[in-house]
């Protein structure tokens, strides 16, 4: 058994625990595995990364939160905490470029005030540049709604995952996950979500960044009410060495919509041609594996169908319609 392999393997085994302010109120739980496919060792298949300092520190074995309403955590915020977005670096070494298909995050609190309809996204940016900002926007996942949020329970921490739309290419060594919490804080209900992180001092202090409004950039942890954190964020990447995303078609804009989303069974795509030419609507899981497909040949004007989802179970999806200008694609979601 190879170092990387040993290391995933203990992975599943820690303990970890949910604390309101001392580790000594802990109550302890266990880690799901992260992914089978992160034991693999070849590179051609998808891969499970996390933080480096909590893959290497024995600290990580541990995982914490402040409860919501209690003491203002480092990670938990949004409306009371003022805090839109969180940010974590990871490193992913390798000779060449590679793609980034989903990320995950370990969140820990959702306050049940919160608007279930409000969304959260990741995105992906480039390392920090020399000016110390993030670098270049990469790829923003798919929205996440507040109803579909994973949260601990009695089998251990669970990580909800945020698929992009198209894999993001990252040519760098390493780069910064933005958890965008924008659409939570703008809410008028109030109401704030927490993610889970290594205990305080068990981090090198530069990899986890709050971004505050009204600050002018990221802020460290150790700038935020003057507490002196150095810790990481408990999220994944799922990253491949296999770059796929230059064979993909062209982004078009089609004004594809889909009615109704949520779903429970049927829906209907809509979508708009100008000219005559040869369409394809697809529907796919977030494996790529595809459900359905059916080919259309329309005059200019407006093409609308239903497909059921009775076979399927509850989940999200995506559909793409491929055409002369390339693809438009997006999401439906079965209750």
């Amino acid at each position: 058994m190879d170092m990387k392999q040993a290391l995933l393997s203990l992975l599943c085994l820690l303990s970890f625990a949910g604390i309101a302010q001392q580790p000594d109120l802990a109550h302890p739980m266990y880690r799901q595995s992260v992914r089978p496919t992160a034991l693999l060792t070849n590179k051609a298949v998808p891969e499970t990364i996390l933080p480096v300092s909590i893959e290497t520190l024995d600290c990580a074995n541990e995982a914490v939160t402040y409860l919501l309403n209690d003491t203002p955590g480092y990670f938990t915020g949004t409306n009371d905490f003022l805090v839109e977005a969180n940010i974590q670096r990871f490193i992913y070494e390798t000779d060449s470029a590679f793609q980034i298909n989903e990320v995950g995050v370990a969140f820990s609190t959702i306050d049940s005030i919160l608007d279930p309809t409000r969304t959260i996204t990741a995105r992906i940016y480039n390392d920090i540049s020399a000016d110390s900002t993030l670098g270049s926007l990469l790829g923003v996942s798919m929205e996440v709604p507040v109803s579909d949020l994973l949260v601990a329970d009695t089998s251990g921490i669970r990580f909800t995952r945020f698929p992009f739309p198209e894999p993001v290419v990252v040519s760098r060594d390493s780069f910064w996950v933005w958890i965008d919490l924008s659409d939570i804080y703008e809410a008028t209900t109030g109401g704030d979500v927490g993610i889970y992180s290594t205990l305080d001092s068990c981090g090198d202090g530069r990899n986890a960044f709050l971004y505050l409004p009204g600050t002018g950039g990221q802020l460290t942890i150790a700038s935020y009410e003057n507490i002196g954190a150095d810790l990481e964020l408990f999220m994944l990447a799922v990253v491949d060495q296999e770059v796929t995303v230059a064979t993909r078609p062209a982004l078009a804009n089609y004004q594809a919509t889909v009615s109704p989303n949520p779903t429970t069974d049927r829906f209907t795509i809509a979508f708009t041609v100008a000219g005559t030419g040869q369409y394809r609507a697809s529907l796919s899981d977030l494996q790529g594996r595809t459900l359905r497909s059916r080919p259309f040949a329309p005059r200019s004007g407006s093409v609308r169908f239903d497909w059921s989802l009775a076979d399927l179970p509850p989940g999200v999806y995506l559909y793409n319609i491929d055409g002369p200008q390339g693809r438009q694609s997006g999401k439906v979601i079965k209750r």
